[in-house]
Order: structure tokens, then sequence, then C-alpha cells
């Protein structure tokens, strides 16, 4: 009940101020907007580069900078500041795991990022630049949904395995920097994986990262069929699973290393 508790109080603490809200959303849409009229003019008014249409990439951006925003969080240089502070060790000696906790309030953000400024920039986008395609089919945009929940659920397990590299390293700044890098680049977060090289997409399927925001994408546009993509989906679910696992491994090596130095 508690991680509900945090859950719920992180989602109203982020909507409560509306000025910061408006900020993001039209923050949001200006970022979008160029990508999608560079596209257009890479495209030179083809109806098809390498096999994609115009609507797909314009689909793929808008629905990319959705998923961004629910999986863009800040929980490993938050759990960073609660080991810098100390504050780590009177999370350790509550009832709650501190793990869970901290994840119930990435999920928080997640929920404000994906339905508060991931929405309406989807709808903006749609109304100003238009050619946005609609999902496949009903089936597919039901298994668009779960896929994009998976994705989500993904980003908060592994922005807490980064945070949990602060038992190790006096601050985890540069690392989660550069897994973000690598996260945008092999999840079609830079370039869709449709224009990477090969070499690229083989490296791809074997990290977690193109479940976060590929696979929900070619969901939605109906390049999996239903059956391939109830098989992504578990693929997502079997993500969760290795990095939960490695995240419980890593706490529990961190956690008797700050009893052996005495904190």
């Amino acid at each position: 009940m508690a991680y509900i508790f945090q859950l719920r109080n992180t989602f109203i603490s982020r909507v409560k101020y509306r000025g910061n809200m408006l900020w993001g959303l039209a923050w949001g849409v200006l970022e979008l907007l160029p990508q999608l009229f560079l596209w257009r003019a890479l495209y030179g008014g083809k109806d098809s580069v390498a096999g994609v249409t115009i609507s797909q990439m314009m689909t793929f951006l808008v629905l990319s900078r959705l998923i961004s925003e629910g999986i863009s969080l800040n929980t490993g240089r938050n759990f960073e500041e609660r080991m810098k502070s100390g504050d780590i060790a009177l999370d350790m000696i509550r009832p709650a795991d501190p793990r869970l906790l901290a994840s119930a309030q990435a999920a928080g953000e997640s929920l404000v990022g994906v339905l508060v400024r991931g929405v309406p920039v989807f709808l903006t986008a749609m109304v100003l630049v238009g050619g946005i395609q609609p999902a496949a089919s009903a089936a597919h945009f039901a298994l668009f949904i779960v896929s994009v929940l998976f994705a989500v659920l993904l980003g908060v397990v592994f922005q807490m395995l980064v945070g949990l590299a602060a038992f190790w390293f006096l601050s985890v700044w540069l690392l989660d920097w550069i897994l973000r890098f690598v996260s945008a680049l092999f999840s079609g977060g830079i370039v869709p994986l449709w224009f990477m090289p090969q070499w690229v997409q083989k490296t791809a399927a074997w990290l977690p990262f193109q479940a976060m925001r590929f696979t929900p994408v070619q969901i939605y546009l109906g390049v999996y069929s239903v059956g391939e993509s109830v098989r992504a989906i578990c693929v997502q679910a079997l993500w969760i699973i290795v990095l939960y696992t490695a995240q419980k491994f890593l706490w529990r090596r961190g956690v008797r290393r700050i009893v052996g130095l005495g904190v």
C-alpha cells in the first residue's frame, strides 16, 4: 500500500504546478516539430524510402516522443543523491523496500510524462503536422497500450539499476549519460532502426533498449502480426525479469558494502 501512495503522491505533486506542466508541453512540441519537418525534407517528396513510408516515419517520431516521456527518468541520479546525503541509511531502517519506493516514484513520474505531456504532444502533432497513421487494427492498438506499459516498467527497472551503481561510484552522472546515449541509439531514438546498419540492428535485438521504444511502435504500425506482437511483449516481460534479478543482486551486494563501511 505504501508503494501505491508513493506513486499517487508523486503523480499529484508533478501535476500540481500547471505552469511547469504547460512549459513541459510547449517544450515537447517545440522539440518534436523540427524533427518532423526535417524528416519530411529528407524524404524529398518521396512516398517511401527503404520501404518505410513518410506516414510511418511521422507516426514513429510522434509515438517515440510519447514513449520517451515515460522512460526519460532521473531515478538513478535521485538514488545517487540519497546515497551522498546519507538518507539511504534511514531508508534501510524503514519497513518499506527503498528500491520499490524509488520505483513507485519513478512510475508516478512516468505516468505524468506519458499522460500529461506525451499524449497532448501526440495530439498537437496530429493537428499541426498531420500524416499520423491510425493503429493497424483494434487488436494492435490494445497490444500497443500493453507494450507501452511494459516499456515504461522496463525503463523504471533499468533506471533503478543505474541508481544502484552509486554503491560503487561517487557519481553516476557519466554512467547515466552514456547509457542514455546507448539506449537512444539502440532503441531507434536517434535514427529509427529501419535505417541503421545491419550490425546495429542485430546488436539491438540482443539488448533491452529496443523493447523500450522500437517494439511498441512496430506493434502500433502493424509491422508485427498479432502473434508476433504477443511474442514481442513476452520479450519485454523477460527483460524486466532479467534486469530486476540483476537489480536484486546488486542491491544485496550494495547493502553489505554499506554495512561493511559502517554506514
